[in-house]
Order: C-alpha cells, then structure tokens, then sequence
C-alpha cells in the first residue's frame, strides 16, 4: 500500500504514474482514498472541553473535581465518534481534529442546554470559548 501527502498539483505526478503503472495488473481495480490533513484538536479546545464543559457538568451534577474523569467518560460514551485505529474502533478526544472536537463540543452544549430546561425555561448554558458572562439578578 502507497500513502502520500500532497502539498500542491505538482506532487500529484508521481501518485498517477503509480496508479497507471499498476492498473493494468489489479484485475479488480484500486481503491483509491482521498482525505484532507486537518490539525488535530489544539490545547486551548482542550482546556476548554476539561476547564468548561467538562467542569459545568460535573459541578451541576454533584460530582467531585476528582471525579471530573467520569463525566469526561459518560460524554465519549454518548457523543465522541469512534475512530478506526490499528485497536478497532476507539473513541478519544485526542483523536478528533479541530472541526471535529468544535462539533463534539457544540453536540454536549446543546443536548445540556436542553438535558437542564426546567418547567419555567431555565436553563444551564454552557459558555462559548472566549465567551464572557453578563449576569443580571
């Protein structure tokens, strides 16, 4: 199996030449997969998913800041997607890229937003990142 990134049209040369030279031997074909590198999920999405998410939940729901670990595990368990690795499919945050750690984040603000509505409309919101509360009593 070939792998290879590419960076701009010019690189692509050598990747037809390998798929020309050897179609004519594959009797059932190539498959041939293309994905687009994003960068993985960064330290400050992290900090936010541990520091914010992860905190709000745990402390609305009673637990410990010791035990902010098994919130983490119930939200990866409901919605972090599995990701094929060389051990099947494994769900991590650590696997998940910058889009797709924005989407788990956004999928656990609204399910809260809603999991917390009372009969009156209230409800617990969880803050974007970089997001300032303005309080009123």
């Amino acid at each position: 199996m070939q792998h290879w990134t590419i960076y701009n049209k010019q690189e692509i040369n050598p990747v037809i030449a390998y798929i020309e030279r050897i179609l004519p031997k594959a009797k059932r074909g190539v498959n041939v997969a293309v994905t687009v590198n994003r960068p993985p999920s960064s330290t400050k999405q992290k900090r936010y998913y541990r520091g914010v998410i992860v905190a709000i939940i745990a402390e609305q729901n009673g637990y410990k800041k010791t035990e902010h670990e098994i919130v983490h595990k119930i939200l990866l368990d409901k919605f972090c997607p599995a990701k094929k690795t060389q051990l099947g499919d494994v769900k991590s945050t650590v696997l998940l890229n910058t889009v797709e750690m924005e989407q788990y984040e956004k999928d656990i603000r609204d399910w809260y937003e809603e999991f917390t509505e009372t009969e009156t409309g209230e409800r617990v919101i969880i803050p974007l990142p970089n997001e300032t509360a303005n309080w009123e009593y």
